[in-house]
């Protein structure tokens, strides 16, 4: 499975949770994926996502959480539980190219 680095995400609304991401990228790689590309990817197995803990280095994998009667959206994983870190990232912004 090959893996990426994302640090930037666009959202709906950026006071909301993480069912208002609509896009996740690379900010210095100009690229950006939308969310239920990024899902689709991550669910065949094909693709992997993380994001770097400022402040410990780690790599945070995102993984797909699947609500009743919600749309399915990403978290950030470690291994004592899910984490928020996807809503302290920067807007992907134009300079970020919409793939896939």
């Amino acid at each position: 499975m090959r893996e990426f680095e994302i640090n930037c995400a666009s959202r709906l609304n950026r006071q909301g949770g993480h069912e208002h991401i609509t896009h996740l990228g690379h900010i210095a790689n100009h690229w950006r994926l939308s969310l239920e590309s990024m899902v689709r990817r991550i669910e065949s197995g094909t693709e992997g996502y993380y994001l770097l803990d400022r402040k410990t280095g780690e790599r945070l994998r995102l993984a797909v959480v699947r609500e009743p009667g919600h749309t399915p959206y990403l978290r950030t994983r470690r291994a004592d539980g899910w984490t928020d870190h996807l809503l302290t990232l920067p807007e992907c912004g134009r300079s970020c190219a919409l793939i896939g």
